[in-house]
């Protein structure tokens, strides 16, 4: 940045420096143009601008003005990093040394010792005793014994009973179903007959070919014939033209006629038929009746017989068995018993001495180096624009206007 900004105040005092001159320079031709006379000359258009002599036609002054404008500069500029630099240094390290030595130990050692002693032991032993029981023992005997039987009896009694009579009647009744008629409907419709119409006329007729001949027979008088009696005014001798037969030219045109006929058509009507019908109903009438039934009743009676009957009788006996009791007994009996016995013994016993010592120990350390390197950086700047106005014009005509000026 701040290279940027010592750029821009060295550009700023070049554009200076650059703008005096160019002041300096058109101030002097001022000057030197305020000798020579100065008239006013009306340019066409409402411009007026004052001329001078033809001997000297001053030249403009110019117009300076600024504009911004960005370029690319190139611009050196340190940057520092960092770099690993590996050293040997002295480092003081730690480290144990075994050192042996003997010492007596005691330790305690578990022994077993064999010890006699008495105990009580319970044991089972038989017994004799005598013991008394009972036996159930059977025994027979006469009893009367009184029963009751079931003894059917047959009776007759009368029972009422209602009987459904099936009763047959006659109904009339009516259903109802659609059915299609056909009726005739008379309608009128149009028909187009086409009648033949002849129409013949005669062309003109021919002129006469020749001389057809006479027109007597053979023997008969002059002055007589088919001319006289036809009123030609022709007699019998008389010589008759001859005319070529004509044809008519007729022709058939058809015309046609629209008359009205009559006709019927037959068209399917929905209808609704009620018929009549007789049906059989079947209905119950309930009668009441009666009618004998024999049934059987049980009657209860009492009776009695002698069974012989088996009684069970409890006799009491004794008899001797064995009991298992269970009785005391003193025994003698070896168990062992745990002892601990002190010993002493001669052990190795290692302990560890710490000393130092010093080493040499690779190390990596970073230090920063610094180096130039050349980018390029946006500048913007301020570019003077130099505008040339057009010169003054001449008082007199046919004035030739010098050359350019130097500015």
């Amino acid at each position: 940045m701040k290279r940027l900004l010592v750029v821009a105040v060295a550009a700023l005092a070049v554009f200076s420096v650059v703008e005096g001159a160019l002041a300096d320079e058109a101030q002097e031709n001022v000057e030197g143009q305020a000798s020579a006379p100065v008239t006013s000359t009306v340019i066409p258009g409402g411009c007026s601008t004052p001329c001078v002599s033809p001997s000297v036609i001053p030249c403009p002054q110019p117009v300076v003005s600024y504009t911004t404008q960005t370029v690319w500069q190139e611009v050196k500029r340190r940057v520092c990093h960092v770099v690993p630099v590996e050293t040997q240094v002295d480092v003081i390290e730690c480290y144990t040394v075994p050192v042996t030595t003997k010492q007596k130990v005691s330790y305690y050692e578990q022994v077993q010792k064999a010890v006699k002693g008495k105990h009580t032991v319970y044991r089972c032993v038989p017994v004799k005793q005598k013991q008394t029981y009972y036996v159930c023992e059977p025994r027979t005997k006469k009893v009367e014994q009184t029963y009751y039987v079931c003894v059917p009896v047959k009776k007759v009694t009368k029972q009422e009973y209602i009987e459904c009579v099936p009763v047959v009647t006659k109904e009339q009744r009516e259903y109802s179903y659609w059915t299609c008629d056909t009726v005739a409907v008379k309608t009128t419709q149009d028909v187009v007959c086409y009648t033949p119409k002849i129409t013949c006329y005669c062309p003109p007729t021919p002129l006469p070919s020749g001389d057809c001949g006479s027109p007597c027979a053979p023997g008969m008088p002059v002055g007589s014939g088919i001319g006289v009696t036809s009123g030609y005014g022709m007699g019998c001798g008389t010589p008759v033209p001859c005319y070529t037969p004509i044809t008519p030219i007729c022709n058939v045109e058809y015309v046609p006629s629209v008359t009205k006929v009559p006709c019927v058509e037959y068209r399917s009507v929905p209808k609704q038929v009620v018929q009549k019908y007789t049906v059989d109903v079947c209905s119950y009438k309930e009668v009441r009746k009666s009618q004998d039934v024999e049934y059987w009743e049980n009657t209860t009676q009492k009776r009695s017989q002698v069974v012989d009957v088996v009684e069970y009788v409890p006799v009491q006996k004794e008899q001797v068995i064995d009991v298992m009791t269970m009785k005391p007994f003193e025994e003698e009996f070896t168990y062992y018993v745990c002892d601990y016995v002190r010993k002493e013994q001669t052990v190795d016993v290692t302990t560890y001495t710490t000393k130092q010592r010093t080493v040499k120990r690779p190390s990596i350390t970073y230090k920063t180096v610094e180096r130039i390197i050349s980018e390029k950086v946006p500048v913007t700047v301020c570019v003077p624009v130099i505008t040339y106005p057009c010169p003054q014009i001449p008082c007199s005509p046919g004035v030739v206007v010098p050359g350019p000026c130097a500015y």
